[in-house]
């Protein structure tokens, strides 16, 4: 009988013990749905930032065909006001990676009609081991992106360049909206 009673005791401890790390780890892991909600937010804004570097230069026909003819200034210039309104919802206002993008879209354009060629857009191929930690109005996130791009070029063949990177953002709520703050990232070798 006092063995069925040791038994017993360590059956319920056990058991406690079992309950109790179930618990725990329930609380460890638990993400409220504002959370999910900022996270989903989140993956938005940088799944957009990645597809907007890749298609907003891509310009209107008949100028997305012709690799070697000219770009009236005035598309030129609705390019330009189409990419920095697009951006203006993406970066955070006045941050140095929002001059640093708009600058390098804005010269992708002219680059286009000096150097024969012709964005056709491009995207996200795989985005995989995102990492979100949020605190307050700021967020840190982190993800592994294949990106690629599909250019025309001037004999008329279509190029699909693809890179794999590391990407690391920082970033800001601003008027209930998240936007990057900062964004970096590192091409994983043997990756382009």
């Amino acid at each position: 009988m006092a063995k069925n009673l040791v038994n017993s005791g360590f059956r319920k401890l056990l058991l406690g013990v079992l309950l109790l790390t179930i618990v725990a780890s329930g609380l460890v892991g638990f993400i409220t749905v504002e959370s999910a909600k900022n996270m989903a937010e989140i993956e938005k804004v940088i799944r957009a930032s990645v597809v907007a570097a890749k298609t907003l230069t891509q310009l209107p026909e008949p100028y997305c065909s012709d690799t070697e003819g000219k770009i009236p200034e005035k598309v030129k210039q609705e390019m330009f006001d189409k990419i920095s309104a697009k951006y203006n919802e993406i970066y955070s206002s006045g941050s140095e990676i929002q001059g640093i993008r708009l600058e390098n879209l804005r010269n992708s354009v002219v680059g286009q009609e000096a150097d024969n060629f012709r964005s056709l857009g491009g995207g996200i191929k795989s985005f995989e081991n995102m990492a979100i930690s949020l605190d307050g109005d700021e967020a840190t996130a982190e993800v592994d992106m294949t990106t690629f791009a599909r250019l025309r070029e001037s004999n008329g063949r279509i190029f699909t360049p693809e890179a794999t990177a590391h990407y690391k953002f920082s970033l800001v709520k601003e008027d209930g909206r998240w936007k990057i703050s900062k964004e970096e990232f590192d091409v994983l070798p043997g990756q382009i």
